[in-house]
């Protein structure tokens, strides 16, 4: 293999290495697009009312999240984990809430599923407000 040297390649290598400098924190843009697309699965959620949401409604809305929660771990490095992970078990209880519910006596188990949905919306706000900060448009 034969490499090129001189005054070319040393531009074409510093003009690389400027650019790459200039994009800022890969690591960070990647976050902060997947947090966008999480972003918008998570709008599916918010329409969700758990006093009339059926059991199919919520198993799918929950595991479209839980899908970007997984894409957003990934791409957190760890920075996140706490926080996602805490909102993941929060969501994941609240549609094995959702599965549990009896259908031949719900309002004996509303609560429950409110309860569980009430700890998906903290979990959510701790992780959005951590992230809207990292994630703000200049």
């Amino acid at each position: 293999m034969r490499f090129l040297r001189g005054p070319g390649t040393i531009g074409v290598s510093l003009m690389v290495l400027l650019t790459l400098a200039g994009c800022g924190q890969f690591r960070e843009r990647s976050l902060c697009s997947q947090y966008g697309d999480f972003q918008a699965a998570v709008l599916q959620i918010q329409d969700l009312d758990p006093a009339t949401a059926t059991v199919d409604d919520v198993r799918a809305i929950a595991d479209d999240v839980l899908g970007e929660l997984d894409q957003l771990l990934s791409a957190s490095d760890g920075v996140y984990d706490s926080a996602i992970s805490n909102l993941r078990a929060s969501l994941t209880a609240f549609r094995e809430a959702a599965v549990r519910l009896p259908s031949n006596n719900p309002d004996v188990a509303r609560p429950l599923l409110q309860d569980a949905w009430d700890r998906v919306i903290v979990d959510y706000q701790v992780l959005t407000q951590r992230l809207d900060v990292a994630c703000t448009t200049n």
